[in-house]
């Protein structure tokens, strides 16, 4: 592809107006997602819908993700090649490379990754991405992909390292799985590599199964979840 999602000065208008062009329809749906009070909201701050706690029905098994507060923090639906998406992408990109190099990974490499594996199908109609922001930072995010035959792909699961253990990653799932039952979805998958010890536990603690290998790359662990019920 040509154009290349990152956080720097490179320009992505391209390739913005094409996800906004696809996106437009749904956002004038005023569609939104809620989580245990939190309110969603576009990129443009409007909330995509109200809430009145609609998740009491999660808490019972997510507890050890609220165990600090996460009241500050907000997800908000944001393009891929927005600067706020492409920022955070840049860091899971980085995070993921460091890894398998067992270093810090180059702007080269976090470079080539994303050219690799890009994230432009992550936008309306056919996905989403969110980001959760403390303040004015950013502190993770997450996407989905909306396949054929009521399935979504979770994918992007990320949380920065200051922010790791506060459970932003179970507000991310929970958001992102929502999201997939509000799009009519009724099972989800993901995969992971059996290094990242966080994303696993993260993955169990939301009742995730194994599931046979669905792509080929660098993961070697592949999960499911049903959303039925």
């Amino acid at each position: 592809m040509t154009d290349l999602i990152t956080s720097g000065s490179r320009d992505s208008a391209g390739w913005s107006a094409r996800c906004a062009s696809r996106s437009s329809a749904s956002e004038s749906r005023g569609q939104r997602l809620t989580d245990s009070g939190q309110v969603f909201t576009h990129e443009d701050g409007m909330p995509l819908r109200p809430t009145s706690d609609p998740h009491a029905r999660h808490r019972g098994s997510h507890n050890r993700d609220m165990a600090i507060p996460t009241a500050d923090v907000r997800l908000t639906e944001v393009l891929p090649g927005s600067p706020e998406g492409r920022a955070v992408l840049w860091d899971y990109f980085r995070d993921i490379v460091s890894r398998t190099h067992g270093r810090e990974a180059t702007d080269g490499e976090v470079d080539a990754e994303m050219r690799a594996d890009p994230s432009d199908d992550l936008c309306p109609p056919g996905g989403l991405f969110l980001v959760a922001r403390r303040g004015s930072a950013v502190v993770g995010c997450v996407g989905l992909r909306l396949l054929p035959a009521g399935l979504g792909e979770v994918t992007r699961v990320f949380v920065e390292p200051t922010a790791r253990g506060g459970g932003v990653g179970g507000l991310l799932m929970r958001a992102v799985e929502d999201a997939a039952r509000d799009r009519g979805l009724i099972r989800v998958r993901l995969d992971t590599r059996s290094d990242l010890t966080e994303a696993r536990r993260l993955y169990a603690r939301h009742g995730y199964q194994s599931a046979a290998p669905f792509n080929a790359g660098w993961a070697d662990l592949w999960f499911e979840k049903s959303l039925a019920g």
